[in-house]
């Protein structure tokens, strides 16, 4: 499958140092990760179908971070790396689902593959913030080993999708 980077662990050197957090933050890292496709598509006269697809899955480099006194903290890393992986299960969906896309414009074509990113990305904020909340930003043990285990699950379920977890 065309899907770069679904399986990248992340590390410490992945986040910029900051020496304090940014103004109205509590976080003691962020990481920022992006779905970025590539896509080649062909028309005829009734459809454009996409033909060939990759959707590289990348860390935003100016916008991950972590607090320089934090960077040895694993528990913390491994908080991130669940960050991570929720945008690679989206990245999955949003894959799976560009190959199903047909329309009979270009311009019906551009608006449905936007439409299908912008739903992908809502759930991928939807879920980040869920996990977040749930696990106090990886403070609330029990909680964190909780969406470990399930994200892990999604991840090795080629069917697991963003809208199964909480």
């Amino acid at each position: 499958m065309p899907l770069n980077n679904f399986n990248y662990l992340v590390r410490w050197s992945d986040f910029t140092p900051a020496h304090v957090r940014p103004h109205g933050v509590d976080e003691d890292a962020q990481i920022t990760v992006e779905m970025r496709p590539d896509f080649r598509a062909r028309g005829s006269r009734r459809s454009i179908v996409i033909t060939n697809v990759t959707v590289n899955i990348i860390i935003v480099s100016t916008h991950t971070w972590a607090l320089s006194t934090q960077t040895t903290n694993a528990d913390l890393l491994a908080h991130e790396q669940r960050h991570y992986d929720i945008t690679a299960l989206g990245a999955r969906e949003y894959y799976d689902e560009l190959l199903t896309i047909t329309a009979p414009t270009q311009s019906a074509f551009i608006e449905l593959t936007r439409s299908l990113r912008d739903r992908i990305q809502q759930q991928i904020n939807r879920v980040n913030t869920n996990y977040d909340t749930q696990t106090n930003h990886y403070l609330n043990r029990a909680a964190q080993q909780t969406w470990d285990q399930r994200i892990a699950a999604f991840k090795a379920n080629p069917r697991g999708r963003l809208t199964d977890l909480p």
